[in-house]
């Protein structure tokens, strides 16, 4: 019984000495500047692309669907899905 309570002293008064090594980050908040992003829009004429636009009604139609089925029926991509 004594030798536990020996060994919890012993790890409590190493504790408190190496705690007082230990320093924490003494400011945390840095301003950074600003970085500005360029982008190409698309080509109309993209080789390999085919831009495609909803109507209304296919709009009225998809509300409640995901994207993927909206596109599976109205297009003629398939995307796979899993569950």
């Amino acid at each position: 019984m004594q030798r536990q309570g020996f060994s919890s002293i012993l790890f409590f008064i190493s504790y408190l000495l190496s705690s007082f090594t230990l320093f924490a980050q003494t400011d945390s908040l840095q301003k950074l500047q600003e970085v500005r992003l360029l982008g190409f829009p698309l080509r109309e004429y993209a080789i390999g692309t085919k831009h495609f636009q909803l109507d209304s009604i296919a709009k009225r139609q998809a509300i409640g669907q995901t994207l993927a089925q909206t596109l599976m029926e109205q297009t003629g991509i398939y995307l796979k899905q899993y569950g």
